[in-house]
């Protein structure tokens, strides 16, 4: 009756040519642990007073292997599927059935797909080296290093710094599409940004007058964005350090610019499925917090908003003070981009302390009242949130008065900020974020009482 009954109501595999015995066999052999436990029952059954020990014995030997053995099949696959993952400094599986295929760069595995039926997830992040720069990696010592050092600890420094958790890096070595000192950065597999690095040789950040005082020789090159970067030869090395002027050798150079595109990018790597981990992190110490907050706004919104955030490099790592501010604000407001305001607004002593870099004076440029009142009158309302619908001309001049007033800072200086009120403060920043990217705008709601504005310059339409 029981053989009958397991026939008659149970479901059917979604696989071709599947029967009963060897969808059993299937769910038995995928629980190591059941195995492991049986064999655990089987000995303790054998040493009961009166059955036949060795029966029971070998029962139980025979089940503790097997479970063993699909065990370690089972770990095996998973740090296969993750190869990439703890060698380069935690990269999540690639493929769903996967592959580990060894890569020139001791304990590095690149991930494979397991054949043409199989689907694979895209590599969120991908470092593409070239051949000079993977036998820099491959040196001794630095393979671990860069890997399992540096990387890591750069994405736990970000993870302080705003709050999100990013994805391991991959690297791909001896790149043919890349000269020796080449590196390509690629977001989802899309190549995003190209770097190069010179042999044997330190970046600095000081300007060529001053190396020039100090008698360095120097090549200059401009970098991908376009700046002038200064190289000085390693040989210098105790100049340098004597100088008190900051260099960094190859491989921190491309930590440096995997770090830049981690903070520019980092709304990429926010969506729901992140957004729902965070929450569920938060629900454990503050449950009804994240209860009204998940009532008021649709996790899609929530996603939204949080995106906005980091899209600016502000910190989503105090959830408390953001959620907080969300169950205040999404009662009566339901537009996004004024809840992300608001929520900056109530994050005013991180957003203070972040651009005066802990100074009581916050020097800034002030939106002229003029510019304020055009980008004002251009923002339309609508049932999906608002946007800014400025003509051409006046979004040149608004540019124009930009480049003429604010001045690039110096080296290791604190990057240009931008006072202007809440209302336009978004949309301003939007403006001008392509041609002024590091250019921080900040309403007069985000600014602690304790700092002291300092004025450099006002911007206005001459």
């Amino acid at each position: 009756s029981i053989t009958a009954g397991i026939v008659t109501t149970r479901v059917s595999s979604d696989k071709k040519d599947s029967n009963l015995g060897s969808e059993i066999s299937q769910q038995i052999f995928k629980q190591p642990k059941a195995m492991m436990i049986a064999s655990g029952i089987v000995m303790g059954i054998g040493l009961i007073p009166g059955f036949p020990i060795a029966p029971f014995i070998l029962l139980a030997a025979g089940l503790g292997l097997l479970g063993y053995a699909l065990w370690s099949t089972e770990q095996a696959e998973i740090a296969g599927a993750a190869g990439g993952g703890v060698a380069t400094g935690g990269a999540a599986s690639a493929t769903i059935e996967s592959a580990a295929v060894d890569t020139p760069v001791r304990g590095h595995k690149a991930v494979t797909g397991g054949g043409v039926d199989s689907y694979a997830l895209t590599l969120p992040v991908v470092l593409e080296v070239g051949k000079g720069l993977t036998l820099e990696i491959q040196k001794s010592g630095k393979t671990q290093s860069f890997i399992d050092q540096m990387i890591p600890r750069m994405r736990q420094a970000l993870y302080a710094d705003l709050g999100v958790r990013f994805p391991g890096v991959h690297v791909r070595t001896d790149s043919p599409n890349l000269g020796p000192d080449e590196y390509l950065i690629h977001l989802n597999e899309v190549p995003i940004v190209r770097g190069k690095v010179i042999e044997n040789h330190y970046l600095t950040n000081e300007t060529a007058e001053n190396l020039k005082r100090y008698n360095l020789p120097f090549v200059s090159y401009k970098n991908s964005l376009g700046l002038p970067s200064l190289w000085v030869e390693m040989k210098n090395k105790e100049i340098l350090e004597k100088a008190g002027i900051k260099h960094w050798n190859q491989l921190e150079v491309m930590i440096l610019h995997l770090s830049y595109f981690f903070r520019h990018y980092a709304n990429e790597f926010l969506g729901i499925q992140e957004m729902k981990a965070m929450l569920e992190f938060m629900e454990k110490s503050f449950p009804d917090l994240v209860r009204e907050v998940t009532r008021l706004i649709p996790l899609q919104k929530l996603t939204d908003i949080f995106k906005r955030l980091t899209q600016e490099q502000i910190s989503v790592k105090d959830l408390r003070t953001v959620l907080e501010s969300l169950s205040e604000w999404a009662q009566t407001e339901k537009d996004p981009v004024l809840l992300t305001e608001y929520i900056r607004s109530s994050l005013k002593r991180y957003i203070s302390y972040r651009y005066s870099q802990g100074q009581s004076v916050l020097s800034v440029y002030v939106l002229d009242p003029e510019i304020e009142d055009l980008v004002r009158g251009a923002i339309k309302q609508t049932s999906a949130g608002s946007y800014l619908a400025l003509d051409p001309d006046s979004v040149q001049l608004i540019l124009q008065s930009i480049r003429t007033t604010v001045t690039a800072p110096p080296p290791g200086g604190q990057n240009p900020v931008v006072l202007t009120a809440i209302d336009v403060r978004r949309f301003v920043r939007k403006l001008i974020e392509l041609e002024f990217p590091d250019v921080a705008v900040v309403s007069y709601q985000e600014i602690v009482p304790e700092i002291r504005i300092q004025p450099l310059g006002r911007i206005q339409i001459s």
